[in-house]
């Protein structure tokens, strides 16, 4: 029949894996002003439960790659960067930056266990001066963050990807 496109054939692979956290963190975002003086609150779903949003999960997973020495040596920055995302050469004609997109598509996160058991904590610090060693003026910051063991289970997907490429990225993963 004239006007068919020929049949294509094409994958999705959906990756789930567990994230715990190996020392007390979270993902922050600005508190509300209350008398407990709390500067930054743990970022939550729609839900209420702490989560990592999948911004975060992205960057954090260039950032493996791209800044990890025996990590990069493995991948190769050029598949790093297609994998991961990357910004182009500014072209000084245009106002923006283009960006090539991530292969690997970032869902979310979601907090596993009893969200009711979960223990939060609040981490204090200062800036401190370098010349004087003392802590600097009005720079006291206060900020929730979840205990070391908090798990989360996060989800991935990736068009296209042959085995080969989602064992090196699971290898990846398990560091």
């Amino acid at each position: 029949m004239t006007g068919q496109h020929p049949c294509t054939s094409r994958t999705v692979t959906f990756i789930r894996f567990t994230l715990r956290m190996e020392e007390p963190g979270g993902v922050t975002v600005p508190g509300p002003p209350t008398e407990d003086e709390v500067d930054a609150v743990l970022d939550t779903d729609p839900h209420g439960r702490p989560h990592i949003p999948g911004t975060s999960l992205a960057g954090a997973l260039r950032a493996r790659v791209l800044q990890t020495p025996r990590v990069l040596q493995a991948y190769g920055e050029d598949r790093a960067k297609e994998l991961f995302g990357h910004l182009l050469d500014p072209d000084p004609s245009r106002e923006s930056v283009d960006a090539v997109a991530s292969r690997i598509w970032v869902l979310g996160s979601e907090l596993l266990g009893d969200p009711e058991e979960v223990q939060v904590t609040l981490r204090r610090s200062t800036d401190i001066n370098r010349h004087r060693g003392a802590a600097e003026v009005h720079t006291l910051c206060s900020e929730q963050v979840l205990l070391a063991g908090t798990r989360f289970e996060v989800f991935l997907c990736w068009d296209d990807a042959d085995s080969l490429e989602c064992d090196e990225l699971l290898g990846l993963l398990a560091t």
